[in-house]
């Protein structure tokens, strides 16, 4: 009976743990899914603490990949339905985009315009103030007043005319990270190690985006969550290959003809 009662809890704590791992990967395979919505144009400025799209972060990177990675995107959020008690986020009536000089959007409501702010974390003129308009445009907010907000457009952008009910989208950067014990800051609930995700306050010492500093908007999306290692290909990252710059081409890495395994950076 003992015999049964401790496997019956060893597969309650496995089920347990490979739903926690589910959560965590359908949040983070969806962000990234989204990751540099808008287009994210890095020249118009960096979004919060995120100056490209995607920021994973090894945590050795001198060495081998041991310990928790993190992961930090720009990704969109808002609410251009809307619902009973949070109006659409849309615009109010046509516009026309002026490329470089300050274009004036009206919004449904002032409540409408509070929430953007609320959810910008007090504020829709710091650096969470990033606005996508329909996915076709970014622009900042430089001011905001009653239902109006004020925007410059920026960057490799097309000037084209904004229509009333266009979606807007507040954009964000969104940090993926773990908090091994013993959370100091209680992120995880006295559940560490957990996976948190959120909008980080700023960096730490290594200057990597942290959830665990002042004034972060982070929370857990699962706990038991231990490890996490990113894999990715990258475009502009080796000199050698490109002069470090951009180029739409992946960096060949591995030395040799052809795209390979060698080519994945972790």
């Amino acid at each position: 009976l003992t015999m049964s009662e401790k496997a019956m809890r060893a597969s309650e704590q496995t089920v347990d743990t490979q739903q926690n791992v589910r959560v965590a990967m359908e949040f983070l395979s969806r962000d990234l899914r989204q990751a540099g919505f808008g287009p994210f144009d890095p020249t118009a400025g960096a979004v919060g603490g995120c100056t490209s799209a995607i920021m994973p972060t090894d945590n050795n990177p001198l060495g081998a990949d041991s310990g928790p990675d993190r992961i930090s995107m720009v990704i969109p959020v808002g609410n251009p339905m809307g619902s009973a008690i949070d109006p659409p986020w849309v615009f109010d009536a046509d516009a026309a985009i002026n490329m470089g000089s300050a274009t004036v959007i009206a919004m449904p409501s002032a409540a409408v315009v509070n929430t953007m702010a609320t959810t910008a974390g007090g504020s829709l003129t710091g650096p969470q103030a990033t606005l996508s308009i329909g996915g076709a445009l970014t622009g900042r907010v430089t001011g905001m007043g009653g239902a109006n907000l004020t925007l410059m457009f920026q960057g490799s952008q097309i000037e084209s005319p904004i229509r009333k009910n266009t979606a807007v989208y507040l954009l964000q950067c969104s940090t993926y990270q773990i908090i091994p014990p013993p959370d100091p800051t209680g992120l995880c609930g006295g559940r560490a190690p957990c996976l948190v995700r959120g909008v980080a306050g700023g960096v730490n010492a290594a200057g990597v985006l942290d959830c665990t500093t002042a004034g972060s908007a982070c929370m857990s999306v699962a706990d038991e969550i231990e490890d996490m290692q990113f894999a990715y290909a990258c475009d502009g990252c080796v000199a050698a290959i490109n002069s470090g710059t951009p180029d739409g081409i992946i960096d060949n890495q591995g030395g040799v003809a052809g795209f390979d395994q060698a080519d994945f950076l972790t």
